[in-house]
């Protein structure tokens, strides 16, 4: 359990998430329950905040690619899915024909 504590500590520290609020002992009382629930609350915010951050960097790069555009026309493919296939695909031109980016 420490291990996967210290994991997640590790990766909120490098997103610039502050988790010196957080606390690892059960609550004994209502209010420790209740600075308990206030602590993961803020810290549920400032993750959502670099969610919204991550996601606005990423519809502004998408919107200077024509590809993922394209992609996302497919039905069931997300804005994201189809960065990351446009990413992934890079420039087509480098394949012969479509049967060949389909393999790809």
């Amino acid at each position: 359990m420490r291990t996967i504590i210290k994991r997640i500590h590790n990766e909120l520290d490098r997103e610039d998430i502050n988790v010196n609020a957080l606390t690892y002992q059960y609550p004994e009382t209502v209010k420790d329950t209740t600075i308990m629930i206030d602590r993961l609350y803020r810290l549920l915010r400032e993750i959502n905040k670099k969610i919204r951050e991550v996601e606005r960097e990423l519809g502004e790069k998408s919107s200077d690619n024509e590809y993922p555009r394209i992609i996302d026309t497919i039905p069931d493919i997300s804005r994201y899915g189809s960065l990351l296939l446009s990413m992934e695909i890079g420039d087509v031109d480098r394949f012969r024909n479509y049967k060949k980016l389909v393999s790809y």
